[in-house]
């Protein structure tokens, strides 16, 4: 029997220095992963109350967890002066929706940026934005092509090309219009915040190509460059099909065999 004590001894010494550096590993996955700052309420808030910076301070959150809408701490002063649009409790985060913004739009444009304003139709994912989403804004347009002639002599032809790529592959909502009028459709448009340059270049190809809204999860850090997506154009369904055997309808369809009931 005693030859045994060690041997269990031994056992429950390695499955405590197991559980220990799994405690040890979790707390240090804890404090490696990429965090948010978020602004969170201090204290119960009523609803119709203006926000104050009393009322309001800051929490660390995984950017993983991060509530959609949440306003971080850097962009706090966008609250500050607005009237609450419901109750909130102390230490709840304070979102984008709980706000019924009363001053000027301006006050939610980050340092450096500048308001524009898309239209959208009210189609797509355009209706389902809220302020403090995200999008993509993808681009439709005609482009000019010289295409050379088999004809050494003779100069090249300029062709139209259809080519659908990434204008901004990050933009901040703003704003997402308001309800249209009865009959008239749904939101028709929405306040995106840009650097001054970028803002013209969203201006100048609202008038020579088809906008498109991809809307992008919340809190995504993922950094993506025009560049690394390319673009779409004939050449790429060209592909898709490319080495296929093209299909052929019979004159006369093979109707379904019938089944008899047995």
């Amino acid at each position: 029997m005693k030859n045994y004590i060690p041997l269990v001894v031994g056992v429950v010494l390695g499955l405590v220095v197991v559980l220990m550096l799994g405690r040890y590993m979790g707390r240090q996955k804890d404090l490696s992963e990429d965090t948010s700052s978020i602004v969170i309420a201090s204290r119960a808030i009523s609803a119709e109350e203006t926000l104050d910076s009393d009322m309001i301070t800051k929490r660390s959150v995984p950017r993983t967890s991060c509530p959609k809408n949440a306003v971080s701490w850097g962009r706090r002063s966008w609250l500050l002066g607005q009237l609450t649009s419901r109750p909130i409790a102390s230490g709840d985060y304070i979102l984008v929706s709980d706000i019924g913004f009363t001053k000027s739009i301006g006050n939610m444009i980050g340092e450096g940026e500048w308001a524009v304003t898309v239209p959208t139709g009210g189609s797509g994912i355009a209706k389902l934005l809220q302020p403090g989403d995200e999008v993509a804004i993808i681009a439709t347009l005609t482009v000019l092509e010289e295409v050379a002639s088999t004809d050494m002599d003779a100069p090249p032809t300029t062709v139209e090309r259809q080519v659908t790529t990434v204008l901004f592959p990050k933009v901040r909502v703003l704003d997402a219009g308001g309800q249209a009028a009865p009959g008239k459709g749904t939101r028709g448009e929405i306040t995106v915040a840009l650097p001054p340059q970028q803002a013209q270049v969203l201006i100048s190809a609202q008038g020579k190509a088809e906008l498109t809204l991809a809307l992008r999860r919340p809190s995504d850090a993922t950094e993506v460059k025009r560049s690394m997506l390319g673009k779409v154009d004939d050449g790429t369904f060209m592909k898709l099909v490319e080495g296929l055997d093209r299909v052929e309808l019979p004159d006369s369809p093979t109707q379904p065999v019938s089944r008899k009931m047995e």
